[in-house]
Formats: structure tokens, C-alpha cells, sequence
């Protein structure tokens, strides 16, 4: 195998060289390191530069890689350099177009590679799918795949789009062998393969709505978040500052993602003027979301963007506990599913879940259960998925929130004493109120035309909670207070 540049053939220089993809596939990027030795008048000393071209062939001199020098790395006294070229996907990837597409994915690439120069090679045949689409702002590479993947849902095929000798933009079938193919058989002086979720073109790279690096503070209050959420962040290819990261187990304030827990990354947005605030409790499975401009998105609505974006993709139906906002109601409904309550506690969530066959589902205070992933609340892919959307909405937090229904929810409680009888207090409110809409699966709901409330007694202190959700936080503390004096009146007290 040789590795060539500006016709000279580099290959006994080569110290170390990994490539990306698939081992069925060609390459889309390379890095290698070469030995160098200045001082040594007899050493074969090459130049490369910044832009210049790299090309890899195989033992029968088939082109493997063609590709454009990016990066060049040399650190200190080391006598090698460390060189990254990628293919021309790269550019694809980078480059936009402004049009409106109407015909088969193989016309619309055709267009691609002729407003790109690029030539256009294989291209897999969809059987005659017909994609209308506006594509305006976006990533040439993006444009390819949403085409490819409007055929992909009605045929069942699955399309990966890749460089062919050396410059030729193809669309093959997934799986589908291309001709020369990088492998582990080939012997380049101690070669490597290495397959890596940072491949070009797999890689989800989230941007702000400015098409820029998207810049996000991580609170993870000290917990085992701290190594796992800022990772994540950064393989979506964000800027991250990290806040209480360091997984001592002592927290840095109340870990339950409350507003007022919140002020300090609040500040810090502000004041690193970055785009959002991702935040989540000691075991990884709440989400909360603080804006821009240091306001909170709410813990409840963590749920609501996911599912919307879910459901934008996928109709279906969702569940959340009885205490959770309507607003997942209203977001389902606007998109044709039907919305399901559960009683409180994520075992009762995912079983019904289960039940009505959810697409989505979790619970208000953060908690997100994607079903295709697993069965289980889940920050983690609760935090890919917001971010994704977000970054496909071309919005920042502050927009994309003004989008949904706004609530505003109540948290109140009542002590219990030897003259509450609960389940009497339960008895009498559900019919006071037996005209409404009212759910006894877990306490009491009482779903009024504007806003609701939800009395049940607590399983883990000796009081009944009161919650309430209306489209004012006055009218919502109105309402607590109402229904309050309603049980005191019934108690006596």
C-alpha cells in the first residue's frame, strides 16, 4: 500500500497511520505521522502542506483515499509530524445550498455535485421516489441525506453517501461493497485501524442559531454526571464549561434541579455568554435546561420539547404522571397522537407506557424515557435529543420555548395531622367536583377547562401534596389556596 503526495510516494516514512469508516468502505479521513530528521543531510525529508493533496492506493494501485491536508501537528523536539487529511465529504459537509428540490434523490445529488463541481459517480437507484422539498441554509451533505431518506421510509433501503476515486460524491447502499476497500490485511508499517464515533460523516454536530459552535454550561452538581454528561456533550461537538463536574459526591447545592437551586449557572450563562445550561440530579436521570439569557426553560418542559420532537418524526402516543404539565397534552395532540396519565412514579409511567405503546414518555420534573433506547428515565438521551432538535430549529432557548402552551405549575402541601383524614378529604373533593373531568388513579385530578390540581398523599412524608397548573402562576396560586381552604373546611381546621 502506498501513500502518495504531489506524485511522491511517501511510504517509507510513515511511522503510524489510522483511517476512518467502515472496513467495507473507502476512507473518508486519514491521519498519519511521519518521521523527519532535518540534521541528517541522507534522511528522505518531504514537505507537506496545509491544502495540499494526499492520496492512498492499495498494492494493485487502486485509489483507497483521496483527500486535502487540514491539520499538520508537530509538538516540541519530536522528530515526527502528525498530519490530518480528510475527503471531499468534508467540503460537502461544509458547504450550503439554496434551493427548492423536486424529483428523484439521484436528480437532486446530480444538482449538488453540478452547483458544488463536483463530479458525480454511482448513485443508488431509489425506484422512482419523488422528493418536494425547500432546502434553504443547508449543509449540502444534510440536503443528500434528507432526500436519500425519503426514499429510505418508503422502500426500506438505507443509503450512506461517500467519495469514490478520489473526487467522484456517490450514494451507495449501506452494506454494499464499493471497489477498493480499506482492511485490516494491508501491511503500511505497523498500520491500525481504528473505528470511531467521531467519523465525519455519522458525526452529529450540534450548532447554535447562528450555524456556530454551540456553547453549553454543565452543572452536575458533583455527581457521577461530571464525567459523563460533559463527554457527551463534546462527541455533539459542543463547547463545554464545566460547573461542579468534579464527582466528589459532596453537592454544591440542593442537587434537586429546582430554580432556586439554580442561580449560579444562571449567572454563568450570562457571564460566558453561552448558548444554554444543561443540568441534571446525582443519578443522571432529571434534565433541566436553563436559557440564554439565564431564565429557566422548566424542569416540566424538558419532556414537552423532547416529545415534540419525537413526534415530529414518529405519530404516537405519550405518557406522563398525573402531575405533569398539560402542556405534553396539547403537543401530542398537535400532532395527531393521543396522550395517556399515568399514576406518579416512573414504574407506573413506563407500564403504561407499555400499555398504549408510547413513543415517548417520562415524567414533569425532568425525567425522559425514550422506549427505542430502553425503559428507564434517561438524561443522557434526553440531552441528545433536545440538543439535536434545538440545532435542526435554528432557535435558541428562549424562541424555542415561546413555542409551547404556557402553564404554570403550583407546588403546595399540607401538613397531616390526627384531624386530616386523607382518604375522607379524597372522598369529598372528587364529588365536589364530580361534573369535571376527575382521575382517582393516583389521589385525586380534577382537570378544569383552564387549569387543573392533583391532590394525593405523599409516599415518603406525612403530607398531602397539592399541585396545581394554570396559565397565570397567579391564577395557579389561586388556585392552590382555594383548594386548601376547601380541605380545611372538610377537616374542620
Amino acid at each position: 500500500m502506498k501513500l502518495l503526495t504531489g506524485g511522491k510516494d511517501i511510504s517509507q516514512l510513515i511511522e503510524k497511520i489510522t483511517w476512518s469508516g467502515d472496513t467495507s468502505q473507502v476512507s473518508r479521513k486519514i491521519n498519519f505521522t511521519i518521521a523527519q530528521n532535518k540534521k541528517d543531510t541522507l534522511f528522505p525529508n518531504v514537505s507537506i502542506d496545509i491544502g495540499d493533496e494526499i492520496i492512498m492506493q492499495d498494492n494493485e494501485g487502486n485509489n483507497i483515499f483521496g483527500g486535502i491536508i487540514f491539520d499538520a501537528d508537530k509538538k516540541g523536539s519530536s522528530k515526527t509530524v502528525s498530519y490530518l487529511a480528510y475527503d471531499l465529504l468534508f467540503y460537502v459537509n461544509q458547504s450550503d445550498v439554496n434551493m427548492v428540490f423536486s424529483g428523484t434523490p439521484e436528480s437532486i445529488v446530480t444538482q449538488i455535485c453540478q452547483k458544488l463541481d463536483i463530479p458525480c459517480g454511482e448513485l443508488a437507484p431509489t425506484n422512482g421516489v419523488v422528493v418536494k422539498s425547500p432546502c434553504f441554509g443547508k449543509k449540502a451533505y444534510k440536503a443528500i441525506m434528507m432526500a436519500y431518506t425519503v426514499a429510505a421510509r418508503k422502500n426500506g433501503t438505507k443509503y450512506i453517501p461517500l467519495i469514490k476515486n478520489i473526487n467522484q460524491l456517490c450514494v451507495i447502499e449501506k452494506g454494499t461493497l464499493c471497489g477498493a476497500v480499506m482492511t485490516g490485511d494491508y501491511n503500511l508499517i505497523d498500520t491500525e485501524y481504528k473505528s470511531t464515533l467521531q467519523n465525519l460523516v455519522n458525526r452529529v454536530i450540534i450548532t447554535n442559531s447562528k450555524g456556530n459552535q454551540i456553547k453549553v454550561i454543565e452543572d452536575a452538581v458533583n455527581s457521577v454526571g461530571g464525567i459523563v454528561i460533559p463527554k457527551l456533550l463534546r462527541e455533539l461537538g459542543c463547547e463545554v464549561v464545566e460547573l461542579n463536574c468534579e464527582p466528589t459526591g459532596e453537592f454544591a447545592h440542593n442537587p434537586e434541579p429546582l430554580p432556586e437551586n439554580l442561580t449560579e449557572i444562571s449567572k454563568a450563562i450570562v457571564r460566558e455568554k453561552a448558548d444554554l445550561g444543561v443540568v441534571v440530579d446525582p443519578d443522571v436521570d432529571r434534565l433541566a435546561f436553563v436559557s440564554e439569557d439565564g431564565s429557566m426553560f422548566v424542569e416540566e418542559y424538558t419532556l414537552v420539547a423532547v416529545a415534540d420532537y419525537i413526534l415530529s418524526r414518529k405519530t404516537g402516543n405519550t405518557v406522563s404522571n398525573l402531575s405533569s404539565s398539560r402542556a405534553l397534552s396539547d403537543v401530542t395532540q398537535m400532532h395527531g397522537g393521543e396522550y395517556f396519565a399515568s399514576a406518579v412514579g416512573e414504574v407506573n409511567v413506563v407500564a403504561k407506557m407499555k400499555e398504549v405503546g408510547a413513543v415517548i414518555g417520562g415524567e414533569g420534573n425532568g425525567g425522559v424515557i425514550y422506549p427505542e433506547l430502553h425503559y428507564g428515565r434517561d438524561a443522557l438521551v434526553g440531552a441528545a435529543l433536545f440538543l439535536t432538535y434545538l440545532a435542526e430549529k435554528g432557535m435558541t432557548m428562549t424562541e424555542l420555548r415561546k413555542t409551547y402552551p404556557a402553564y404554570f405549575a403550583s407546588k403546595n402541601k399540607i401538613e397531616l395531622t390526627p384531624a386530616i383524614d386523607v382518604d375522607k378529604v379524597l372522598r369529598e373533593m372528587k364529588s365536589r367536583y364530580a361534573n369535571e373531568k376527575v382521575n382517582d388513579a393516583d389521589g385525586v385530578k380534577i382537570d378544569f377547562p383552564e387549569n387543573w390540581v392533583h391532590l394525593r398523599k405523599s409516599n415518603t412524608e406525612p403530607i398531602i401534596r397539592v399541585y396545581t397548573e394554570a396559565k397565570t402562576m397567579a391564577e395557579a396560586d389561586a388556585l392552590a389556596r382555594r383548594i386548601i381552604a376547601e380541605i380545611k373546611q372538610i377537616c374542620n381546621i
